[in-house]
């Protein structure tokens, strides 16, 4: 179950999304004090959402309706939130760019993808057997989702610079993502 954990939570951070994208991008200007204090509430919220939401799973897990209810509100949020992101005006890059900023923090704390992940997780997990520890099953997700920022502030800052990468475009294909992750949870039956 501890790989499970961890394969989740790199697995959930591998797609271009707000808070990697915001980690290449401060790596990249060398603002490294403020990467190291996002990516430490990265990982502080990355625990929390799991602990909370294995928890609250298992505390409704009889109730369907409120399952469904769920995992269709985080749909709905991933579908808002790609539209926005789709939607906004593109502007050139400076050093700061506020709206990499602002996505990326309000998708820390509010991470419309999750509500569907860890339905789905969940899901898989009572398939497998069942979390013995929530506490120790959060640890190593927190541990898979480090494991994938540090492959993003590293290998994807590195691409973004040799293959010239329009961070424009990129923000583009994570809208994109987010609208197309709603799509598939929804039609995986998990919403």
């Amino acid at each position: 179950m501890l790989f499970l954990a961890f394969a989740a939570g790199m697995y959930g951070y591998l797609f271009p999304g707000n808070i990697n994208t915001l980690m290449m991008h401060l790596y990249a200007r060398k603002k490294i004090a403020t990467l190291a204090a996002i990516v430490l509430l990265a990982l502080v919220f990355e625990y929390l959402y799991c602990v909370l939401a294995i928890g609250f799973y298992r505390a409704i897990d009889g109730s369907f309706l409120s399952l469904k209810a769920l995992g269709i509100a985080g749909c709905i949020l991933s579908f808002v939130w790609g539209a926005w992101i789709l939607l906004e005006k593109s502007k050139p890059l400076k050093s700061t760019n506020k709206p990499i900023m602002t996505r990326g923090i309000i998708s820390i704390i509010i991470h419309p993808q999750q509500i569907p992940f860890w339905l789905y997780i969940y899901a898989l997990s009572r398939a497998l057997g069942h979390i013995a520890s929530i506490t120790t099953f959060a640890i190593f997700d927190t541990l898979g989702s480090l494991a994938a920022y540090l492959l993003y502030i590293f290998g994807g800052t590195y691409l973004l610079r040799v293959y010239n990468v329009n961070e424009v475009l990129l923000q583009k294909i994570v809208g994109l993502v987010y609208i197309a992750s709603g799509l598939v949870f929804l039609a995986a039956g998990f919403a």
